[in-house]
């Protein structure tokens, strides 16, 4: 069965919001500032975030700083995601049709996965581009280099096994938009509308 398939339940709108992608998620508290500008939580101030080098969904190299100028919205998934992992790609998709045409060409959305054994690169590009074409997938083979950026980014990722023999990733599930100079500012919590994300993308393309 193919993820069109799979996904198309979800892109008619009957979207199942299940449990099998939680996870601790990181916290911050908006200023008074913040809380007037943007809908997400200001984290500029925290240690979270730092440069790195991943495989792109063709196979290359890619880098933090190859995004340098564009605002990247920042999420961690996986393709066998029943439910969270969709949800979420289907706002940020949602999300970019409400930008124009200049701001969608400076802002890049970026998914990594957590789950490498079954998300190889053709595999992961398949899935996030059906989101929308421009989406980047991002994985490690190398288990110490994807675990150096969750730890780097907080973000929980523990597999979880079934009775069948399948297993889950239970793995926070926010995201974090990060300026165009590479700094991780606001953290976006699952299940913010795409109007909310489209508010905050622009703030920060401003």
């Amino acid at each position: 069965m193919s993820f069109r398939t799979i996904l198309a339940p979800l892109a008619l709108g009957s979207l199942a919001i299940l449990s099998a992608c939680s996870g601790s998620e990181p916290t911050a508290t908006p200023t008074a500032q913040n809380a007037v500008k943007t809908i997400g939580s200001d984290i500029s101030a925290e240690n979270i975030g730092a440069p790195f080098t991943l495989t792109g969904q063709n196979g290359d190299s890619v880098s933090l700083s190859d995004f340098a100028g564009k605002v990247v919205l920042l999420s961690f998934g996986y393709t066998h995601c029943p439910d969270i992992c969709p949800t979420n790609l289907l706002t940020y998709a949602q999300s970019m049709s409400l930008l124009t045409p200049e701001e969608q060409e400076k802002v890049a959305v970026v998914m990594i996965s957590v789950d490498p054994e079954r998300d190889t690169p053709a595999v992961l590009g398949e899935y996030v581009t059906l989101f929308n074409p421009q989406f980047v997938g991002l994985s490690s083979a190398d288990p110490a280099t994807l675990n150096q950026v969750l730890q780097d980014y907080k973000i929980v990722a523990t597999r979880v096994e079934r009775d069948d023999g399948d297993y889950v990733m239970d793995h926070s599930t926010g995201s974090y938009l990060i300026d165009a100079k590479g700094q991780a500012r606001l953290y976006e919590p699952h299940g913010i509308s795409a109007e909310d994300l489209t508010h905050d993308l622009k703030t920060l393309l401003e």
